[in-house]
């Protein structure tokens, strides 16, 4: 009988390291990962900020490529009526050159803002996709450290 838990108390100690340098191993991979660059906060945490910072972007993105369409429908329209698209206030010449002057600078502006915003949003999402496969990771070392490893320090001390 005592050979017996003796085997056993063996096991539960070789299963005890296991865990223990599985946990270290992915606390070390977690510490290496770029997409893990502050360990402070936790990666779920981390990946709920950065999916939120991508939807602005996305919002941003979409307010731009809207305002793109209106720019030129205003420019279209201030040229057809001579009339502010906005206030239908009438526009002299001068006026509805430096209108229209002012249209086309926004409209220039554009696409740069644009290809900026999506690269803005491609850097987030792919920081928010690093983020989320390191959840697997998280969660093992939160389950050995909060399930496994008391149980497996309960079966030695009995």
């Amino acid at each position: 009988e005592l050979a017996r838990l003796r085997g056993s108390g063996e096991q539960v100690q070789r299963r005890l390291s296991e865990v223990q340098a599985t946990v270290k191993a992915n606390r070390e991979a977690l510490a290496a990962s770029p997409a893990a660059s502050n360990l402070a906060k936790p990666i779920k945490e981390q990946a709920a900020e950065v999916e939120k910072q991508a939807e602005g972007m996305r919002k941003r993105l979409m307010r731009s490529t809207v305002y793109q369409t209106c720019w030129g429908n205003f420019i279209e329209a201030a040229q057809e009526s001579q009339e502010c698209p906005v206030c239908c206030r009438g526009l002299s010449a001068t006026e509805l050159t430096r209108f229209v002057q002012l249209q086309h600078e926004k409209l220039q502006k554009t696409p740069a803002l644009i290809a900026e915003d999506e690269a803005r949003l491609a850097q987030a999402t792919q920081a928010h996709t690093e983020l989320r496969a390191l959840l697997p990771v998280v969660e093992a070392i939160e389950h050995a450290e909060t399930v496994e490893l008391p149980r497996l320090r309960s079966q030695l001390e009995e």
